[in-house]
């Protein structure tokens, strides 16, 4: 057996039945000094068993002024914790309010870009490009995909495609 396994199995099992000693120890002794069932019982022996209460919960007088500051701190940084909120909303509906406005806008038409290939399929006409996008989308290519078949940049699919969503 290793010498881990051993101190696991020492541990696991040698604590509780060293706790499970004391607990009966302790026991012995206070069964010990209580009187036999034919002695009866003497109310001036009651101050040999043990007794066990809490000492009673007092207030202070008054609050502390650490823990005053300390609640003073939180208060401020939950209410600028609150306001960096509220500012990073804004700025995020401002941003998406300006990218509707940019996908929104015409986008200038470009020349198409020449074949890689001489196998490769004519480009598509500009005015054609938004049909074509949506017509490639709905058979379920990428805009990659799209983009290569169509010889145009991958940032134009991109565009047609968030336009096509703004609209519906």
């Amino acid at each position: 057996m290793s010498e881990s396994t051993a101190l696991l199995l020492a541990v696991t099992v040698g604590l509780p039945c060293a706790l499970l000693a004391l607990a009966v120890i302790h026991h012995a002794r206070v069964i010990g000094r209580m009187p036999a069932a034919d002695e009866g019982w003497d109310p001036d022996e009651a101050d040999e068993l043990p007794t066990f209460s809490l000492p009673p919960m007092t207030m202070p007088a008054a609050p502390d002024p650490a823990m005053v500051d300390l609640q003073r701190a939180m208060s401020e940084l939950q209410g600028q914790l609150a306001r960096q909120r509220e500012t990073l909303t804004a700025l995020l509906s401002d941003q998406q309010r300006a990218a509707a406005v940019r996908t929104a806008a015409p986008v200038p038409a470009r020349a198409p870009a020449a074949p890689l290939h001489l196998n490769a399929e004519p480009p598509v006409e500009t005015a054609d490009l938004g049909i074509a996008v949506r017509n490639l989308s709905a058979e379920g290519l990428s805009e990659r995909a799209i983009a290569r078949r169509l010889h145009v940049g991958l940032e134009e699919v991109r565009l047609l495609s968030r336009r096509r969503e703004l609209a519906s």
